[in-house]
C-alpha cells in the first residue's frame, strides 16, 4: 500500500512530518521479508519492535501522534504468528484503526 502509494502519488509519510510513518514502512518492509524466510521467535519480534521504536524517537519525533504507528507495529508484530484467523484479523482492525486516525492527521 504505502510503498505503492509512494511511487504513484509521489509522496511518502514523512513529507508531512510523519516520521514514525515513514520508519514503520521501512521496518515493516524488512520485518516481512525476514518474517517470511524465517521463523518468527520471541527475540526477532522484540528486535524489529526495538529497532522502530530506536529509529522513530532518534529521528526526533516526540508527538503523541508518533505512537499510534509504532503502536499498530507492535501489536502487528507481536501477533504475527497467530493461528487462528479470527483474532488475526481482530489483530489487523486494530492496527488499521491506528493508521486511520495517523493518516487523517497527518492528511495523507
Amino acid at each position: 500500500g504505502t510503498v505503492c502509494s509512494v511511487y504513484i502519488y509521489g509522496h511518502c509519510p514523512s513529507s508531512a512530518g510523519a516520521v514514525s510513518g515513514l520508519v514503520c514502512c521501512v521496518v515493516s518492509i524488512a520485518r516481512n521479508i525476514a518474517f517470511a524466510k524465517l521463523p518468527s521467535n520471541f527475540w526477532m519480534k522484540a528486535g524489529f519492535i526495538l529497532v522502530q521504536i530506536v529509529l522513530t524517537f532518534s529521528a526526533g519525533s516526540f508527538a503523541a501522534i508518533e505512537l499510534l504507528p509504532i503502536l499498530a507495529a507492535v501489536v502487528f508484530t507481536w501477533f504475527l504468528d497467530i493461528k487462528n484467523p479470527v483474532y488475526f484479523k481482530i489483530v489487523l482492525i486494530c492496527a488499521q484503526l491506528m493508521w486511520v486516525i495517523y493518516d487523517f492527521f497527518y492528511g495523507n
